[in-house]
């Protein structure tokens, strides 16, 4: 009878141990889930509502707008992503302001002298054979930049097009490289620049869609034709590297600043808005070569000092 008593006792007892530890592993494990539920609340879900938040912010216009990046993980990359996101956004917002700036400033000046000489013409205070002739070519001028400056913002949004196609063929390169400089002569002539071509023998064709090249090379050439004095000197030449042929456009210009070279070839950059807008343009010209350049599968960079001149080499690859 006590050995019974003893073992109910016994088994009493191991029921009520086993009771507690039941009790106290839900306990704890009530307490991991709540801890766990902050941590996934306070690494997890706060970071997120975060990102949430700030997209929100970015659709609505508020590109200056960012997350705050407090982890190296998955979540802390989203957040980066999200930073980079807003950062490009706020670069293409600033560029277009700053060409809808440019091109008001730019279609205003024409505009206005077009205007100021027709009413001189029309109210009679042009009479003057002279001067009527004078006042048609002031008129022409004028209508040549406006439509330059249209022909410059179309070609970009061209570029720009996804849907962009070239039709390449192959082409021989002193040919066609002479025959873009022979119709820009007179701009040389008009300033006194001497031009040369120097096209190794060895190069014999390369291919290109004549079309973008020959405005690849135009743009290049106008470029350093604005920017080069009197007596200044335009060389374009090519090599073979590898698996490419650079085209190089050379000049003794006033060369680009330093802090402006890496820039030069974004759309609507201007390393001096004064001197640019005296030579005219939009500042797309070289925004229309990379863009070009990179529809050829190939990249367009510039070295230049202050001074003494650039140099714009365009590598297209030997396809």
């Amino acid at each position: 009878m006590r050995f019974r008593e003893f073992d109910e006792a016994q088994g009493n007892h191991f029921f009520d141990s086993m009771k507690m530890t039941f009790a106290l592993t839900a306990l704890i494990g009530s307490v991991l889930a709540v801890i766990a539920s902050f941590i996934f609340s306070r690494y997890l879900i706060t970071p997120i509502k975060k990102v949430i938040d700030t997209t929100k912010k970015i659709s609505k216009g508020d590109y200056k707008t960012r997350v705050e990046v407090s982890s190296e993980d998955e979540v802390g990359e989203l957040c980066k992503a999200v930073n980079k996101m807003a950062e490009g956004l706020e670069e293409t917002e600033r560029l277009r302001h700053e060409l809808v700036s440019n091109v008001a400033h730019e279609l205003a000046t024409p505009l206005t002298n077009i205007s100021g000489y027709l009413e001189a013409m029309s109210d009679g205070t042009i009479k003057d054979e002279q001067l009527t002739k004078s006042t048609l070519k002031l008129l022409q001028d004028e209508t040549n930049r406006l439509t330059l400056m249209v022909n410059d913002v179309r070609a970009l949004s061209s570029v720009e097009n996804p849907n962009m196609q070239l039709t390449q063929k192959h082409y021989n390169l002193n040919d066609l490289i002479n025959e873009i400089v022979s119709k820009m002569r007179p701009k040389y002539d008009k300033k006194q620049i001497n031009v040369s071509v120097e096209i190794p023998d060895g190069i014999a064709e390369i291919l290109v869609d004549k079309d973008k090249f020959s405005q690849i090379i135009i743009n290049l050439l106008s470029n350093s034709v604005a920017y080069t004095p009197k007596d200044g000197f335009i060389r374009v030449s090519a090599s073979e590297d590898g698996e490419y042929i650079s085209v190089t456009v050379e000049d003794t210009g006033i060369g680009i600043p330093k802090k402006d070279l890496n820039r030069i070839f974004e759309r609507f950059y201007r390393t001096d808005k004064s001197r640019s807008r005296k030579t005219g343009g939009t500042g797309v010209g070289l925004a229309i070569v990379k863009g070009l350049m990179e529809a050829h599968g190939g990249d367009v960079f510039a070295e230049s000092e202050e001074g003494k001149g650039s140099k714009f080499i365009c590598k297209f690859p030997k396809i």
